[in-house]
């Protein structure tokens, strides 16, 4: 597939998104607050509209802004995952990472869950 769709859910605090945005074809970076605020129906959504792929890019354990949402949206992306598996998605379409604060990683990151998805249609 040419013109693979990806979402990608940032969190706000994760990492500088502004420093290290880089104009990826066919990936629409949204920036949350948090990436606990994610949820099971706002993935499906994107499955729903068209995405190829749904990529949630949180902050490492111990590095919440808010304490305790990383770990809230690790919690919710399994079951998320789970049931994406019982409709028909395949699982590699839907990723959690936790980039660090201090890392250059945002990009790189994006880049490789694009070629992913890109490499298995």
């Amino acid at each position: 597939m040419a013109n693979n769709k990806i979402i990608v859910f940032a969190c706000n605090w994760s990492h500088n998104i502004t420093k290290d945005i880089e104009q990826i074809e066919e990936t629409n970076i949204i920036r949350v607050m948090c990436s606990g605020r994610i949820t099971t129906a706002l993935i499906l959504k994107a499955f729903e509209l068209g995405t190829d792929g749904v990529l949630v890019l949180g902050c490492p354990d111990g590095e919440c802004h808010y304490n305790f949402g990383n770990k809230q949206a690790k919690k919710q992306f399994e079951i998320t995952k789970n049931l994406a598996n019982v409709l028909g998605i395949e699982p590699e379409k839907i990723q959690f990472e936790s980039i660090p604060k201090d890392e250059e990683m945002f990009t790189e990151c994006i880049k490789k869950f694009a070629n992913n998805i890109k490499k298995n249609g």
